[in-house]
């Protein structure tokens, strides 16, 4: 920079020093907008772009040999007809520095005079043609992109001097950096997780460090930077409890998690402890764990050979059964006579068979019909009183019927 334009500039800022001082303003009758004097010219020489620092971005692209490295490392086009694999990565680029979201706006990019001899260029990509070498990328491809960035980068940090590594260590420039001579970590944004800023530390507080390292901290105070040093704090003592076998206290200090813990714990203070059982309940349950004394009459049958009696409890008394639970009954009754009466005739079917071919049961069950010759099944009638009750079932069945 020249001394002419140095006092231009210099001008230029005691000017807008004057404009903005303080002062005691009376009341305005006109609006401070004005504008009136105001003439729009087209320069022959001079132009203007928005994104004025597009050149000096290119420059250092140069300088620092990323289009060299861009155009060594990835080969996707076979002939450069007119463009390189580095003027398609750059433009992309460039796009999205001159305020472009898409490779639409390439279009508006390229019709611009000024923007084309900022970057020293007959023309550049459009929108299609920048999409088609997009489209060319394979994971190969998008690794040996990163390489010359990666490359390009490290060289950067290895061309400064020395002082500038003993000042401090921003991000280490996103990579594993050994820094041999810095001894002080500036953290210009706090970030989510704790291992990246242990990492970002670890740079310089590392093996071989003979200075005292110095790690600040920028954070503005009432913002969300303020509010993630307590979540920071509490993730790291997380890690520290669990993963490396520390105290078994997590901090949580004034959090919104801390107030979450202390509500838990009084909700879980607050749970009423179970009641101790009374007295008259207690004595109920021990006199059931306890042996009962045989009565009186059982231990006079036992002393006289006889075998004690046991009276089976009484079962309460129930209401009405239901049809469903009546005819349960009745198949349970079927079943149980169906047993007995099988027990009876294979108690029967043990004795010799007689030239019939028949067992000689008991003539009480087993009869021959004197008329037919058939054999037939002769059982006892109950008592008169028993008699009445099935007749009356049997003319209750068929009345139904």
């Amino acid at each position: 920079m020249n001394v002419i334009t140095r006092k231009r500039l210099v001008q230029r800022k005691q000017r807008i020093g004057r404009r903005l001082r303080k002062i005691q303003w009376p009341d305005q009758a006109r609006p401070m907008l004005a504008a009136r004097n105001i003439r729009y010219e087209v320069a022959e020489r001079a132009r203007g772009v928005a994104c004025g620092g597009i050149g000096a971005m290119h420059l250092v692209a140069l300088r620092t040999g990323l289009v060299e490295a861009i155009d060594r490392r990835l080969v996707l086009l076979k002939r450069h007809l007119p463009y390189h694999e580095s003027d398609h990565v750059l433009n992309i680029a460039y796009n999205i520095l001159a305020g472009g979201t898409c490779l639409e706006d390439l279009e508006r990019l390229r019709t611009d005079e000024a923007y084309l001899d900022g970057l020293g260029a007959q023309r550049i990509p459009d929108p299609t043609t920048a999409g088609d070498f997009c489209r060319r990328f394979a994971e190969a491809d998008i690794e040996a992109l990163m390489d010359a960035v990666n490359e390009v980068r490290l060289g950067v940090w290895r061309g400064q001097p020395p002082a500038f590594f003993g000042q401090a260590v921003i991000d280490a420039g996103g990579v594993g950096l050994n820094l041999q001579n810095a001894s002080v970590v500036v953290n210009m944004d706090q970030p989510w997780n704790p291992a990246v800023l242990e990492q970002r530390i670890g740079c310089v507080h590392r093996l071989g460090q003979h200075r005292p390292v110095r790690v600040v901290h920028f954070i503005s105070k009432g913002t969300i930077e303020e509010g993630m040093l307590g979540l920071l704090a509490f993730k790291r003592s997380l890690f520290t409890g669990v993963l490396d076998d520390g105290q078994d206290e997590v901090f949580l200090g004034g959090t919104r998690l801390k107030r979450f813990m202390d509500s838990v714990e009084k909700a879980a203070t607050s749970v009423p402890q179970p009641m101790p059982p009374a007295p008259e309940a207690a004595e109920a349950v021990r006199a059931m764990d306890e042996p009962q004394a045989e009565p009186a009459a059982a231990q006079t049958a036992r002393a006289h050979g006889q075998e004690p009696s046991v009276r089976e409890p009484r079962e309460p008394t129930q209401g009405p059964a239901s049809p469903d639970r009546m005819w349960t009954d009745i198949v349970t009754a079927g079943v149980s006579f169906l047993e007995k009466l099988g027990q009876a005739l294979a108690a029967a079917g043990t004795a010799p068979q007689d030239a019939a071919g028949l067992a000689s049961a008991p003539s009480a069950l087993l009869t021959q019909d004197a008329k037919t010759g058939r054999p037939c099944l002769q059982l006892p009638l109950p008592d008169p009183e028993t008699l009445r009750r099935i007749s009356d079932v049997l003319a209750a069945l068929a009345k139904g019927r």
